[in-house]
């Protein structure tokens, strides 16, 4: 909801937390994108508000995103 009311340099700050946050709590799963590859996606497609269209998204990318959705631990309340 803050997104838009925050300024520029805060929110690439913020995706950059995202990124190294999401990277770090990834399972080591078969398969990984190079870690160039894998930031991208998350930086440029994943952490982006408003999303971008799927349908523009290239191929490289929407695997590597498939990998981290197989690859995220699971949140489970305590």
């Amino acid at each position: 909801m803050r997104w838009p009311l925050i300024a520029a340099k805060t929110r690439n700050e913020t995706n950059d937390a995202l990124c190294a946050i999401t990277q770090a709590m990834l399972r080591d799963v078969r398969g990984c994108p190079s870690d160039e590859l894998l930031r991208g996606a998350l930086r440029d497609w994943a952490f982006v508000v408003p999303r971008p269209e799927s349908r523009s998204m290239p191929t490289d990318v929407r695997l590597a995103l498939c990998w981290v959705a197989g690859a995220s631990r699971p949140l489970r309340p305590r």
